[in-house]
């Protein structure tokens, strides 16, 4: 399997996927700013796929939007996308794993974003 270019996004709901043009399969997560809830998926189109979401136009997620891409990994082949999206959504090691870092950098943006406006994190 490839090496997956992997990103934690960490400014607002917009993004610009890196070397578009050399990627072609997305795997992403979602968390959702009604409830927290993530969801998991594998797109070509993760800027299209991204606004679907947002528009309410997926069955799966349509009733927890808005939501913010939290995360995504991309790679060349499609088949290697696919796999890396099942071996998450079996929710075992891998899952586990990628929760922690995300959930540090959720931490960190925190931080981050307090020591902005001047106040503590507890």
């Amino acid at each position: 399997m490839s090496q997956p270019r992997v990103a934690v996004v960490t400014g607002g709901a917009g993004f610009t996927p890196p070397l578009q043009d050399q990627v072609h399969y997305f795997v992403y997560v979602l968390r959702s700013l009604y409830n927290g809830s993530l969801y998991i998926g594998c797109t070509s189109d993760l800027a299209t796929r991204f606004e679907t979401h947002q528009k309410q136009l997926v069955a799966s997620t349509k009733s927890k939007g808005p939501w913010e891409l939290l995360y995504y990994e991309a790679y060349r082949r499609r088949e290697n996308a696919y796999k890396r999206e099942q071996n998450l959504k079996q929710f075992g090691g891998a899952y586990r794993q990628l929760k922690v870092r995300l959930q540090d950098e959720l931490k960190a943006r925190e931080v981050q974003e307090a020591a902005y406006v001047g106040r503590e994190v507890a």
